[in-house]
């Protein structure tokens, strides 16, 4: 068992234990998983706050016991689900938060500029533009796995388009 702080700063969680440290935009909690996994800990980490403080939180972290069998189909579970969420949003990512105009009959997107918001703050765009640069590069992973392609203008790599498969 280990204790692990996370304290929250300009939009990320970051936590630390043992001299390494994870980060995070979404909760303290992801951000103490991340940790975890960095820490040799595996998904079946059992997490608990323990302590709450004004500017920081205390985590205690514990490997929880499981047969490697059903630790292993767990495991698989998981990610066949993650996945399939994964794939499906993927698209999605890029459709909110990358600056897009119509052009004929679809939608292009200039992924090295953030959608337009007015009330979006710097840290916000930037968090914009890391997910799009996310969505990107799990695409091109994924290859030909979607019902639908990405493509590219030639000319300019960071303009794209969907269009759907027939």
């Amino acid at each position: 068992m280990i204790r692990a702080t996370c304290r929250f700063s300009t939009g990320t969680y970051t936590a630390r234990a043992q001299g390494k440290t994870a980060s995070c935009t979404q909760s303290a909690e992801m951000a103490v998983r991340a940790l975890a996994r960095k820490l040799g800990y595996s998904d079946a980490t059992s997490l608990k706050q323990i302590e709450a403080h004004d500017c920081f939180t205390v985590w205690r972290l514990k490997e929880v016991e499981e047969s490697s069998t059903a630790s292993k189909e767990h495991s698989m579970q998981v990610l066949n689900l993650a996945l399939r969420i994964a794939d499906a949003s993927v698209r999605t990512e890029i459709e909110c938060w990358a600056f897009w105009k119509e052009h004929g009959h679809h939608n292009v997107y200039d992924t090295s500029k953030p959608c337009q918001d007015e009330k979006a703050t710097p840290e916000d765009n930037a968090a914009r533009l890391k997910a799009v640069a996310d969505a990107l590069l799990y695409i091109d992973l994924r290859g030909d796995a979607f019902p639908w392609r990405l493509v590219r203008d030639p000319s300019f790599p960071n303009i794209v388009h969907f269009e759907e498969k027939s």
